[in-house]
Formats: C-alpha cells, structure tokens, sequence
C-alpha cells in the first residue's frame, strides 16, 4: 500500500491496539516510516501503527450472524454459523466444542484436520455473537470462514 501524509486509510485490525483504533474508522497519515504510520489515534495522540492494521478500502461490516444448525447440547456440539456483511457476501464457520471434538477422535478418528474450524469450550449465542466479532476486529473472520 503506496501512501503518503495526509492520506485516509480504515481500520481492518485494531486487536492489540484497541485502545489507539477502531476496526472501519478512518484515520489520516501523519506521518510514515518503514512498515509505521503515525495517526492520530482515538484519544486524539499522534501513534506509530503498524501499517498491516489499515486498508485503502473501508471493510464490510457485520449485518446479520445466524446459527443454522439447533445446538442441541452447549458443551458437546458441532454447529454451522452464517456471517452475513453489508456488502451482501456471506462466509460460513463451523463451530465444535472441546468435548465433542474429543469424542469423535476417540470413537472415530486418530486425527482431524484442524482448518475452518473454530474450538470453543461450549455452545451457546453469547458465545457465538463475541468469537464472530473477536475474529473479526482481528481481522480473521474471512479468513476464518468460507465464502458462499
């Protein structure tokens, strides 16, 4: 990303630096140097950020999370959620307790492949709702899920 002071970039991942940005808000370069810009962060300081945490583009936001699949036991469990963004694309997440997981390698496997998958010790909308949007001011959600 070619940029210079004075430039607006957004916010695609505040997760260490949540007390400086904000995911999506729009911050203008102050300064640069190497892989840093320097913005005004939301306190109203000059910061050094690393220039991974920004975009030319504002990111999609979260309009809609939905659990497709009835959880039927919150501590033994495997479950499908749709993430739905207001740019209209949608990404899947499969959801699978510690327990449950244990128990399918025990009665059926000796390993399962860990991708696309997200461990959680149990089930339940609370939980679901704060691990999509954790991901997500991480920056991991699409890279997490899958696309439609």
């Amino acid at each position: 990303m070619k940029k210079k002071i004075g430039d607006t970039v957004f916010c695609i991942d505040e997760s260490v630096y949540s007390e400086h940005i904000h995911k999506r808000e729009k911050y203008i370069i102050s300064n640069l140097k190497d892989e840093q810009f320097r913005i005004k962060n939301n306190n109203g300081k000059l910061v050094w950020l690393p220039v991974r945490c920004f975009s030319d583009q504002l990111p999609p936001a979260i309009v809609e999370i939905t659990i497709d699949d009835e959880i039927r036991n919150e501590n033994n469990d495997c479950i499908e959620v749709t993430v739905k963004f207001d740019n209209n694309e949608r990404y899947w997440l499969t959801f699978m307790t510690i327990e449950y997981l244990s128990k399918l390698l025990s009665d059926h496997q000796e390993y399962l492949p860990g991708r696309d998958l997200i461990f959680v010790n149990s089930l339940n909308r609370e939980i679901i709702e704060k691990t999509v949007q954790e991901l997500d001011i991480k920056n991991e959600l699409m890279k997490e899920g899958k696309k439609y």
